[in-house]
């Protein structure tokens, strides 16, 4: 993945920032919280068993930039930065459709 900003995801994706600098960059995207990378963007996915939202202390101790949420009532203190969104998987969509218009395939 090319790497974005904060600030590009937040306008491709409706998305508001909660916490953290639009300058942010952001080198992948994960929705596993057991294989984050440092400088990734983490989606919590809402599954029918669990919520992944949970995890959003975890993968910033795993060096992760960023996380999408769609939860605004108790923010970890542990995210840098979080953008707020009104569904995850949603997000991830439009965000992928973004990145796909910034090349000529």
């Amino acid at each position: 993945m090319e790497t974005c900003t904060i600030g590009q995801i937040c306008e491709a994706t409706k998305g508001v920032l909660l916490r953290g600098s639009m300058d942010t960059e952001v080198t992948g995207i994960c929705i596993d919280s057991r294989v984050v990378q440092p400088g990734d963007l983490f989606v919590p996915i809402i599954g029918e068993r669990v919520d992944a939202h949970r995890f959003i202390p975890d993968v910033f101790a795993k060096g992760a930039a960023a996380s999408f949420t769609s939860q605004f009532d108790s923010l970890p203190e542990e995210a840098k930065v979080l953008i707020g969104v009104n569904d995850t998987e949603e997000a991830l969509q439009m965000l992928g459709a973004w990145y796909r218009r910034q090349f000529d395939i």
